[in-house]
């Protein structure tokens, strides 16, 4: 990856964690789909430059806990593709033991970003 490429996935990762998820609270004040939209905006982007990858809204979902669902084929046909789903809310957050606000995520180094989400990838073959 090229220094810009890094920057550039950085931030769209630092700015899906800005969406507040708060397990009690993302289903009525919208964030959990917007979060998802957001997850799908970013897959559509990709599948511009790469071949067949699909990012939809699972049908069964409730319509304001929507679950995301992308495939993402390799080139090589013949094997299994990655299918992601994650998990994307989080508990409610105790400002007081956080050292920087909990969703406006603060970058310290690359290896390190304070946030209130932990995002989890899925290979399922």
């Amino acid at each position: 990856m090229s220094e810009f490429e890094d920057e550039a996935a950085v931030k769209v990762f630092t700015d899906l964690l800005k969406f507040e998820t708060v397990s009690s609270k993302g289903h009525i004040n919208g964030s959990y789909s917007a979060c998802a939209q957001y997850i799908i905006q970013i897959f559509t982007a990709l599948a511009s430059n790469a071949n067949n990858i699909t990012a939809h809204i699972l049908p069964e979902s409730k319509p304001d806990k929507p679950i995301v669902c992308v495939e993402w084929p390799g080139s090589d046909q013949t094997l299994p593709c990655i299918f992601w789903n994650s998990h994307y809310d989080v508990v409610p957050i105790m400002a007081e033991h956080w050292t920087v606000p909990a969703f406006e995520v603060c970058v310290m180094y690359l290896a390190h970003i304070a946030s209130a989400h932990h995002l989890l990838l899925y290979f399922f073959r």
